[in-house]
């Protein structure tokens, strides 16, 4: 990483809150001070270059304006692709900075929370020594009633033997905590995402069942009625059902597509997309959004058909670090 680019990311920082809590200041504190000692040794290290090369410095000839870096960054998949894969040398990140995004989701385009979630896929999560110290450092929100009976739910419906059945309940358990106070938090993301998967798979195997194709038509079709039933319920033209039926469709596909990339993010990279709230599809049959930028699927072809050769360390260590954090956000 260039260090213009470490510039920005430090320009980026915001003071901490005078309200901020005390494991939040630790934290913060942590993290600012060895920002503070690398920078420190940096300006060692050059200015004892300087010295024995025999280079004299006037500071009044420096220029200490900062470098006017562009924050809109890159406009393509290849070169968003290019600059992510410049952190792959990087070390882990480490519990107090990868809890940041889970603690305190950052607020930006979907350009911006799809850079930050790659850079956690590329550079990898490292754990804490315990699930006690990890538990020091997080001050979140833990799994709260919704989240608890939702992950209750989840458990419960793998033992519906009905296909279609059991993939409506997903989409229930799924609704369930979108249409929560709660449906921000990390936990909520996990469980969201972990029915999604669920859901992925399901669906793919769906046309292999006695039957075949014709369980995804009777899905579509019952989803329809369930998301329409007001609708459904009321007098309406051939026309108008058309219309609506048409519009649910093109929904529903964007809700796939949403489901199967993450199913394919996970393929790859298990349980590391399970680590950043971004990855969680927000896609769904009540707005049009997909939730990604437009360069989003360009950028996930290039991850996933030339994906970095990451050490098997770095997949038991992102497996470790999930499950530390599993237990803290839903105790069993």
């Amino acid at each position: 990483m260039s260090l213009e680019k470490v510039l920005k990311s430090m320009s980026a920082l915001e003071p901490l809150p005078l309200d901020a809590t005390p494991k939040t200041r630790k934290t913060f504190e942590k993290s600012l001070m060895n920002r503070h000692r690398l920078s420190g040794l940096i300006h060692m290290h050059t200015s004892g270059l300087l010295a024995a090369s025999g280079i004299d410095v006037v500071n009044s000839q420096l220029d200490w304006t900062d470098p006017q870096i562009d924050n809109s960054g890159p406009t393509t998949a290849e070169a968003r692709y290019d600059e992510i894969m410049e952190a792959l040398d990087d070390p882990m990140f480490l519990p107090e900075e990868w809890l940041q995004p889970i603690l305190k989701p950052m607020k930006g385009t979907f350009q911006q929370m799809e850079h930050q979630a790659f850079l956690h896929l590329v550079r990898g999560y490292f754990p804490a020594k315990s699930v006690e110290e990890l538990g020091e450092l997080f001050d979140g929100a833990r799994g709260d009633d919704v989240n608890l009976l939702a992950f209750a739910a989840s458990i419960a419906l793998e033992t519906n033997l009905d296909p279609t059945a059991r993939l409506h309940a997903r989409e229930a358990i799924m609704q369930s905590i979108d249409a929560s106070d709660n449906s921000q938090s990390f936990v909520s993301s996990v469980i969201r995402s972990i029915q999604c998967l669920r859901f992925a798979a399901e669906w793919a195997l769906l046309p292999s069942l006695p039957g075949g194709r014709l369980w995804k038509t009777q899905y579509r079709t019952d989803a329809f009625s369930k998301h329409n039933a007001e609708f459904v319920a009321t007098d309406h033209t051939a026309q108008e059902f058309n219309k609506r039926f048409s519009a649910f469709t093109n929904r529903h596909e964007r809700v796939i597509t949403a489901r199967n990339d993450l199913r394919r993010l996970f393929s790859v990279y298990g349980p590391a997309i399970l680590m950043h709230p971004a990855w969680s599809p927000v896609a769904s049959y009540n707005t049009s959004t997909t939730g990604r930028s437009t360069t989003f699927p360009g950028l996930l072809s290039l991850f996933l058909h030339g994906p970095p050769e990451f050490s098997q360390d770095y997949h038991e260590e992102n497996d470790k670090a999930f499950k530390q954090l599993i237990k803290i956000l839903l105790p069993t």
